[in-house]
């Protein structure tokens, strides 16, 4: 993914070793919260950016990946959608009118982070 905004859930080393001595069905439910606040993104993302033939919206994906202690979802556009960051950054005029500025990804961020960060910090609570 080119353009990419990431929920880095820090600090973990505890959570991690829980999620590994966890049954199936628990760590299920861990994923899927994380999985379920990444696809909110997503799904906001895609509601909130500028079409003009639709390939920015249609290259919108999400994707979760454990990495020593930290658990991430990246949430971004495709490599193939080379104005994605000019769109993002509000440089160019692709996909929208002069004078009508409208950033997509970090605002779709900024509208779930806070449910996120909870569903998050209840998923490891209920690990306990």
């Amino acid at each position: 993914m080119s353009l990419k905004v990431q929920i880095k859930v820090l600090g973990l080393k505890e959570f991690i070793r829980k999620i590994n001595t966890i049954s199936n069905d628990q760590r299920k439910k861990v994923f899927s919260v994380i999985s379920r606040g990444a696809i909110k993104i997503e799904n906001t993302t895609k509601r909130v950016a500028p079409v003009k033939e639709g390939q920015l919206r249609a290259n919108v994906n999400h994707e979760i990946n454990i990495v020593r202690d930290r658990i991430f979802a990246k949430i971004g556009v495709n490599d193939n959608v080379g104005y994605a960051l000019a769109v993002e950054k509000r440089k160019g005029t692709q996909a929208r009118k002069p004078g009508k500025i409208i950033p997509y990804l970090k605002p779709s961020f900024r509208v779930h982070k806070k449910q996120i960060l909870k569903d998050i910090k209840d998923a490891a609570k209920s690990l306990t």
